[in-house]
């Protein structure tokens, strides 16, 4: 068993639906191997808003086989900026829906003209 305590964790939500945490909050994984056989258990305590730890457990079946499909990831040139330079493209101005090839003759057919989905940034 390997297990792993996170403490200093900033203002969060421990659930989707909306259950808080706060920076009072510890988290501790426990991951148990058992043959071909992994188990997850969380516990997350927190004096603020839990009377009573949370915790959640997740079982994963190892599967040599499995077959994960790629990733949709776009290369992107990272390049180095003057320090307090945040990136950034106005609305319709996002270079990566470049790489999107959109048929001229479709958007001609849908909207009656020819239009640029996109601008290219000059940054």
């Amino acid at each position: 068993m390997l297990t792993t305590t996170v403490t200093h964790l900033k203002e969060g939500y421990i659930r989707r639906n909306g259950m808080p945490r706060s920076d009072q909050a510890t988290l501790t994984e426990h991951w148990i191997r058992h043959g071909d056989w992994l188990t997850v258990v969380t516990i997350v305590t927190d004096p603020v808003y839990l009377t009573e730890p949370f915790i959640r457990s997740t079982d994963y079946q190892l599967d040599l086989n499995q077959q994960i499909p790629p990733y949709p990831c776009e290369v992107t040139e990272e390049v180095n900026r003057a320090k307090g330079i945040v990136p950034h493209h106005l609305p319709g101005a996002n270079i990566s829906c470049l790489s999107l090839r959109i048929d001229s003759e479709y958007l001609t057919r849908r909207y009656g003209a020819a239009r640029r989905p996109c601008i290219q940034s000059s940054d």
